[in-house]
């Protein structure tokens, strides 16, 4: 038999034409090119979300920390108010609380 022109497949006995193999090649390198495209889309996109999370994160903290210090500087004035004048009118206590 003839052999030339045909690609030898791992079976020993099995012959794939040279040109369709060739072809089969290239289809699967595509499309195992773009599977590799696709797996770095989802990475870049799972990298973006946990960065995303990350500043969010951050965020939040900074702006609890900030309402933290508010409330205790509210609490402060009040507790001043009180020391200075012994009773307080609830009046003043929901102006600071407004602050």
């Amino acid at each position: 038999m003839n052999y030339s022109g045909l690609k030898q497949n791992s079976n020993e006995d099995a012959y794939i034409p040279l040109a369709e193999h060739q072809e089969l090649k290239k289809l699967v390198d595509e499309y195992t090119h773009e599977m590799e495209v696709e797996v770095m889309a989802k990475s870049m996109v799972d990298v973006l979300k946990e960065q995303g999370k990350a500043e969010g994160l951050a965020l939040g903290i900074v702006e609890g920390i900030e309402q933290g210090e508010t409330n205790a500087k509210r609490a402060a004035v009040l507790k001043l108010i009180q020391l200075r004048f012994n009773d307080m009118p609830e009046a003043i206590t929901n102006q600071v609380d407004l602050w």
